[in-house]
């Protein structure tokens, strides 16, 4: 199943390109997900992935994926 990034924002995890709550609306893409961003301050880069790894460890489902496990269940050759 594909889903947008939008699925797992409701379980709190940011979306990379939305306007107002996204990701690059607060951080500046070319220092952290460039080389030359990894290569200028590479600590930084990895601070910065480490903190949403922690986030997306501490996520928990929502609504929208208990639905789609509840239809892979139901439905396995979807």
């Amino acid at each position: 199943m594909l889903t947008g990034a939008g699925m797992s924002a409701e379980s709190g995890i940011p979306t990379f390109r939305d306007a107002m709550t996204g990701l690059w609306s607060r951080f500046d893409p070319a220092e952290l997900a460039s080389e030359d961003g990894f290569r200028a301050q590479p600590q930084r880069v990895w601070q910065w992935y480490q903190e949403r790894r922690d986030g997306v460890r501490r996520a928990q489902p929502n609504a929208g994926h208990l639905a789609l496990a509840a239809l892979d269940q139901r439905h396995p050759a979807c």
